[in-house]
This record gives C-alpha cells, sequence and structure tokens, in this order.
C-alpha cells in the first residue's frame, strides 16, 4: 500500500485480497456469532447486525493476511499506540437503511485505522460503503454539498481507513443480498467517539500491531558475523543486549526503535569479547559512537 496515497486520500483498497475459500469461512464464522449483536454499536440498527467475534485461528490468521501486505503503512500512520481495539463483523440485510456519514474519532494527534472486509461482492444497491476522500484532513468540515465514492468491490477485497475519514454504508435496496463485513481497527484504545466493538477476553489479550506482522519483521534474520571481520555498522544503529545471559552468544542490533538483526558472534576475537563484557555483563542499550570510543571498532 502507498503511504502517500493513502494519507492523501484518507483510505486505500486492495480488491481481491483474500481467497474466496477464506472469505467463506469468515462468513460462516460470522453468522454463527449472530447471537451476540450489540444495536447499541450501530448507526441505523435496523437490519443491520454487528457482532463481536473471537480472536482464533481462523481471524487472526485473517488479520495476519490484511496486515501482511501493507505492514509499512500501518507502522508508519500508527505513530502512538496499536492495539487491536475492535474486531468485530457488520451485516447488512434488505430494507436497511442509508447510514449518516460521519467519521468514527476527530481526536487530534492521535490515530486509528479502521479495517473493512468484503466477504462477497458488494454493489451500491446492496448497501455498499459510501467515503469521502480526503475528509479526514478536516474532520469537522462541511461536506454535505460532497457526492462520496461508492466502494463497489469484489468478495475479498479490503478496505484500509483513517478513522477521521467522513463514511457511511449505504442503504440495501435489494429483496435478496446482504452485505457481510469483517473488521477491525487498530489504534489508540481510549479514543473519543468509536464504539470499540470488540469482546471483553479479546481486549483483555492486548495484542499489537506487531502480533499481526510478517514473519520476518516478527522474527529479524539472523546475520552471522566472522571472527576474522571486524563489523561495519551504519552510524545510529544500536546493540541491544539479550535479556538472558545465557545467549552470550546474541546481540540485537536496533535502529529507528526496531530490532534490524540479530546478531550471532564468535568470542574467539578479544573485541568480541569487549563488547560482550559492555553490553551483557552491563545491560543496556549502546550507540556505535560508545563502543568505538571504548573499543575501537571501525565505523
Amino acid at each position: 500500500m502507498n503511504y502517500q496515497e493513502f494519507d492523501q486520500k484518507g483510505f486505500i483498497v486492495l480488491e481481491r485480497l483474500l481467497p474466496e475459500k477464506l472469505c467463506v469461512d469468515l462468513l460462516q464464522y460470522v453468522i454463527g456469532a449472530f447471537g451476540e449483536t450489540r444495536e447499541d454499536y450501530i448507526i441505523e440498527p435496523n437490519s443491520r447486525i454487528h457482532s463481536p467475534l473471537a480472536l482464533n485461528s481462523l481471524t487472526s490468521g485473517a488479520i495476519k493476511t490484511i496486515v501482511e501486505p501493507v505492514y509499512s503503512t500501518l507502522d508508519s500512520f500508527l505513530t502512538g499506540a496499536r492495539r487491536l481495539v475492535e474486531l468485530s463483523s457488520i451485516t447488512v440485510f434488505p430494507y436497511a437503511k442509508e447510514q449518516r456519514m460521519h467519521s468514527d474519532e476527530y481526536n487530534e494527534g492521535q490515530n486509528l485505522i479502521s479495517v473493512f472486509v468484503n466477504l462477497a461482492p458488494t454493489t451500491k444497491e446492496s448497501g455498499a460503503l459510501r467515503i469521502i476522500p480526503g475528509s479526514h484532513k478536516d474532520p469537522h468540515g462541511d461536506y454535505s454539498d460532497v457526492v462520496p465514492n461508492v466502494l463497489e468491490l469484489p468478495a475479498g477485497s479490503v478496505v484500509y481507513m483513517n478513522s477521521k475519514t467522513r463514511h457511511g454504508g449505504g442503504a440495501n435496496q435489494t429483496l435478496d443480498k446482504i452485505r457481510p463485513v469483517f473488521y477491525f481497527s487498530l489504534g489508540e484504545p481510549d479514543l473519543d467517539g468509536p464504539t470499540y466493538s470488540i469482546r471483553d477476553e479479546v481486549k483483555k489479550l492486548a495484542k499489537d500491531l506487531q502480533d499481526f506482522a510478517p514473519d520476518e519483521i516478527r522474527h529479524p534474520e539472523t546475520q552471522i558475523i566472522s571472527k576474522d571481520v571486524q563489523p561495519t555498522l551504519t552510524p545510529g544503529t544500536s546493540i541491544l543486549a539479550p535479556l538472558s545471559t545465557k545467549e552470550r552468544h546474541s546481540l540485537f542490533l536496533v535502529s529507528n526503535q526496531k530490532v534490524q538483526k540479530r546478531v550471532e558472534i564468535s568470542t574467539e576475537k578479544p573485541w568480541i569479547e569487549k563488547i560482550i563484557s559492555m553490553v551483557v555483563d552491563s545491560p543496556g542499550q549502546y550507540t556505535i559512537e560508545d563502543i568505538h570510543k571504548s573499543i575501537g571498532i571501525d565505523l
């Protein structure tokens, strides 16, 4: 997902991201959760069923599939908390009325992103999501004369939306079609405005964006440093000692507050032993400049 486009429009769409089988499995699960609906979560609740969902292998796997291709954009956008604060579904039935256009939150300097997944083909007639591009830049603005975009999308399509963006579900004017949506939100947990449709047991798990990151980010690649070669490291990178002193052979390279690599080292060179003594025996975070001053390795 292009961050510049997301920042400009306030939303972006990836069509057919989820395979048909996953959409069917999610839809069956959503239908099974209808008994736990909460009408107070919904604008225009008549003919809309809103059901919070459990975090299980199906839903967590779906979230990871949805997050993976846009992780860097979500990582850049969510500058504060990035908690999983909503995990729910909304199903729009025939005769559902049009929702008023609204923003989910207006909190300046704090962010929330909502992700909507169409589990079936969606048309204007079946109540497709309507959205006003750029409205997140002025969430209190008057958009009464603006014609919103109507997001008619195939099954498996995903809408990633800045929650300040003005949006609303359309009216379902069909006699025989539903619009089932699986959705979740990531960001600040205590904003004014959002309904935070999430089960208590899921909320207590305190899941974070990092929990759904691609494997290469959750488990940084290991770099082997030869005992015969001194490392050349980028200025601004830090070396972080492991939590366990049993792992004296492993260190972590940290840059921009993120673990970039796990480094396995040999103790056969005196300068390596000095680094181990510095960052393991005296646990903490050290810049390369600190190490250069103490040990004299080449930056």
